[in-house]
């Protein structure tokens, strides 16, 4: 299995000069799975953003950095590369991101997007990279600047396109030193190096053994990255404790400080406070025995009338409160005086409801005595006016 790695260069509009009708917007388009651009797919996939924005996205950063730099319609704005292996290969997953680590060096923020492929004969990966602002489009491609160069020393057309070759042939050697002998593939495929089967065969052969040498390689680099990363979060995490430890630990002491200087203040205060006393009684004192006798007079009068309006207000003051304790207490006498009155009402309705019963029954024993006294003496007609319940029944 062999490496595979193509770059080109595409402009806003197709030159009239190619015969190619390649453009941005037919190379973005087709990586993009446009409908109209994928004919040659039989069953057409949405490509895979591995990387930065959509290929369409980057065909419009690409023109309108040309649009910027004042490029010609027909100048190159967009460097566009491939890079694929074969349908066995079974390390794609590993070796793509490979790739993507090598184009970031390689291109740096140049590299606008990478997208991956899987509908066609082939997994791949497609690049598009667009300069700097002020840069030279023919910095990103090695073949183009190695042309250019060679046109600028006034060499021959064969000249040039040997620079460019050998350009290319470095770059393809670059990309393999890098990435692809890690995983045992080889940098040319066995019909353009013209190879016999025997030594293509041998060559498979020791691309097998380089690639087995080299899965246990990236085994044993996986487990050590594995392993390093836990012992990074390990150390984050007991960093992360750590600082947390001493975060407390210095906000008890930044406490403690903050409160032993505020003792101290308060008790400088205090301090200061007592010696403005004495020192203001004594300058008080010093500038009362200076003064004239009518001014001491009237000193002492100011005192006095100083200290009884301070009576006065302290006299006031208890006056409020004593009225509001006053006014508190006569408030809850008259709730008291008021349940008492209803409870007295209510006694007194119990007490007229008993009288009442009394007096019925007083009345009902009289009825009771008068009959049993005058039970013989009554004649049948005096007996029609006795009331009813007197009457015995028939």
């Amino acid at each position: 299995m062999y490496q595979f790695i193509h770059i080109s260069s595409y402009s806003s509009q197709a030159s009239k000069k190619s015969k190619s009708s390649a453009c941005v917007k037919s190379t973005v388009s087709e990586a993009d799975r446009k409908p109209s651009y994928t004919h040659h797919i039989k069953e057409v996939e949405a490509p895979v953003i591995l990387f930065g924005c959509s290929p369409t996205a980057a065909g419009d950063l690409a023109e309108a950095w040309g649009k910027q730099n004042k490029i010609r319609k027909d100048g190159h704005v967009l460097l566009a590369g491939v890079i694929s292996v074969n349908a066995e290969f079974e390390h794609w997953d590993d070796y793509k991101l490979t790739c993507i680590e090598w184009l970031k060096i390689k291109y740096g923020d140049r590299l606008q997007s990478v997208v991956e492929h899987t509908d066609e004969d082939h997994p791949h990966l497609h690049f598009f990279v667009i300069p700097r602002d002020g840069e030279r489009f023919d910095g990103l491609h090695e073949g183009e600047k190695a042309r250019n160069e060679s046109r600028a020393l006034k060499q021959r057309t064969t000249d040039q396109n040997t620079a460019y070759k050998a350009a290319m042939k470095i770059f393809q050697a670059d990309f393999h030193a890098a990435v692809s002998t890690g995983y045992g593939l080889a940098k040319d495929g066995p019909k353009r190096r013209r190879l016999s089967r025997s030594a293509y065969l041998a060559e498979k052969e020791a691309v097998n053994i380089v690639s087995a040498a080299t899965l246990d390689r990236t085994s044993l680099v996986e487990q050590g990255r594995k392993e390093r990363t836990g012992i990074i979060e390990q150390t984050k995490r007991e960093a992360v404790q750590y600082r947390l430890d001493n975060n407390k630990l210095a906000d008890a002491a930044i406490k403690k400080r903050m409160d032993e200087a505020t003792a101290k203040i308060q008790q400088d205060a205090a301090k200061v406070k007592r010696q403005a006393e004495v020192l203001g009684r004594q300058q008080g004192q010093k500038s009362f025995e200076r003064q004239p006798w009518i001014k001491k007079i009237r000193a002492v009068i100011y005192g006095i009338v100083q200290l009884g309006n301070k009576q006065l207000e302290r006299l006031r003051q208890q006056l409020i409160t004593s009225r509001f304790q006053v006014d508190s207490r006569l408030a809850e006498a008259k709730r008291e005086i008021a349940e008492m009155a209803a409870e007295i009402a209510s006694q007194k309705k119990d007490i007229r409801h008993i009288s009442d019963l009394y007096e019925s029954a007083c009345k009902l024993n009289r009825d009771l005595k008068w009959e049993a006294q005058h039970r013989s003496s009554l004649t049948f007609s005096e007996s029609a006016n006795v009331p009813d319940h007197f009457k015995k029944p028939r």
